[in-house]
């Protein structure tokens, strides 16, 4: 397991900052992104989305074919939306 910079990299200036929870690679193959939330936002999911996809956009090399890339990029989403366990002020960091 080896435990990698969570920030992605932007491929241009007006790409926004993208923050993983927590990213490692497993035995070379895996790249594993963890995503923690603890409150509920409409875009959770399209923000999730587009973390992986930049992970998958990663691993593409310029020349290389799809079918060639052999690495997996995997995601997983532990999100506790209810309001049982909301942040005590009410607020959700983006």
């Amino acid at each position: 397991m080896d435990i990698q910079n969570s920030e992605l990299v932007k491929l241009n200036k007006n790409e926004r900052k993208k923050v993983l929870d927590i990213y490692v690679v497993l035995n070379d193959f895996y790249n594993l992104s963890i995503e923690l939330k603890n409150c509920d936002y409409s875009s959770v999911k399209i923000r999730n989305f587009l973390y992986l996809n930049s992970i998958y956009n990663s691993l593409y090399k310029k020349g290389q074919k799809i079918k060639d890339v052999k690495a997996k990029a995997v995601q997983l989403n532990l999100n506790v939306l209810s309001n049982e366990f909301d942040n005590l002020d009410g607020k959700c960091s983006v």
